[in-house]
Formats: structure tokens, sequence, C-alpha cells
């Protein structure tokens, strides 16, 4: 889907869902279905930078090996 995409993707508000007690970012990673992984590489490699929700979504990402993450919310 995203290899097809001729023109920059723009990615702003993403977020992760976790309650206080499983805000651990590494931890959370190892529960994320392989699939979700996937997409997510895929829509790094399409976007200069990806807007995120808050701090947690960005350690997320960063366990993930994405690194071109912004909190914005």
């Amino acid at each position: 889907m995203f290899k097809k995409l001729e023109k920059p993707l723009h990615v702003i508000g993403l977020g992760t869902q976790a309650t206080l007690e499983k805000m651990n970012a590494k931890e959370y990673v190892k529960t994320l279905p392989e699939k979700l992984v996937r997409w997510a590489h895929l829509v790094a490699e399409h976007c200069k930078v990806i807007g995120v929700r808050g701090e947690f979504t960005a350690d997320v990402l960063h366990e993930m090996g994405i690194n071109n993450v912004e909190p914005v919310g």
C-alpha cells in the first residue's frame, strides 16, 4: 500500500492506549501485533516526522526503532 505513494505521508496525532500500570514502553512493545509493528515502520519510512500525542507514544516508537517522532499533544 505505502510502496505506491509518490507524495510524502503526514501523520499527526498517533497515540498509544495504556493504563498507568502498563506505561513501560519496552514491555508495551512486546504486546503489539507484528502487523502493527510492520505498519508503523512503513509509515515511518514515508514520513519526515510522525506527530504523536505524547511522550509515551514517542518512547514506544523509539523502542521499535522508529526515531522520526515528535510529541505534539
